[in-house]
């Protein structure tokens, strides 16, 4: 009889024993998913970073690239108003010139 009840004590402490194997074995998965999620988030949080980092990184060209065209709109106009003033002042020298012209043959016809 005793020894029935020291194999009974032995089975429910071997019992105990894979009870307390398991949880511990689940305690460490629990653990080890906490630690996987975590990781994930900081993955995620990473790329995230990275892709705002290249949103900024493309709008700085864009503003950059914006900047260049508006200098050469700026160069073409300053271009333009230039020409423009060489035309002005080449018209005024054609029409002195003709003016000229103009008096020296009324002064000829005079002297004749």
């Amino acid at each position: 009889y005793r020894q029935s009840e020291a194999a009974k004590e032995q089975k429910k402490a071997y019992r105990q024993s894979e009870a307390a194997k398991e949880q511990k074995k689940a305690y460490r998965q629990s653990e080890a998913a906490k630690e996987h999620k975590k990781a994930y988030k900081q993955t995620e949080a990473a790329k995230e970073k990275k892709k705002a980092y290249r949103q900024t990184e493309a709008a700085k060209e864009q503003k950059k690239a914006y900047k260049k065209t508006e200098a050469a709109k700026e160069a073409k106009k300053a271009w333009r108003q230039s020409e423009a003033g060489k035309e002005a002042k080449r018209r005024e020298h054609q029409k002195r010139k003709a003016a000229r012209a103009e008096k020296q043959t009324k002064i000829q016809k005079t002297e004749e």
